[in-house]
């Protein structure tokens, strides 16, 4: 008579992932220790501990207006639109940035009405006249309309 004794088998794994892990069929999504038991090939009792460490992905969002173009992590946008863009973020997982764009182009137009300059962007939040003679701002002028007090440019 042959006498054949099998061994049971345990496994300690350490696994790190971002979001989720799957391990023989059971997706885990939060840190902790796991045990599962089965068969092994012997038919003998086999237990694997998982460590597990869940890092988690990231998302934002971005609202935004600009003029004519907005630039994000490099990349320059000229279009009104949704944008997505996808990084790794500190942890090595995942960040995902939503960009919602609107271009707005402002109108740099100006009439002149006598001796009344007016600007023809409307919905402008502030207004700065300049003296194109050395680029400075005009002390106060910023309103839509400006009367100069001595001709120039």
């Amino acid at each position: 008579l042959n006498l054949i004794i099998n061994q049971a088998t345990d496994t300690t794994i350490n696994e790190v992932a971002c979001g989720g892990f799957t391990f023989n069929g059971i997706t885990y999504t939060n840190s902790g220790t796991y045990t599962q038991s089965y068969n092994n090939t012997n038919s003998c009792d086999s237990t694997v501990v998982q460590n597990l460490t869940i890092l988690m992905p990231t998302d934002s969002t971005i609202n935004a207006v600009s003029c004519d173009s907005f630039n994000l992590n490099g990349v320059a946008y000229s279009s009104t639109g949704s944008y997505t863009q996808t990084l790794s973020n500190a942890a090595g997982c995942d960040s995902t940035i939503y960009l919602n764009l609107t271009i707005d182009p402002i109108d740099l137009s100006v009439n002149l009405n006598g001796i009344t300059l007016e600007s023809n962007e409307s919905n402008a939040s502030s207004y700065q006249w300049l003296d194109c003679n050395n680029n400075q701002a005009v002390a106060g002028a910023t309103q839509q309309t400006f009367s100069p007090a001595i001709s120039g440019d």
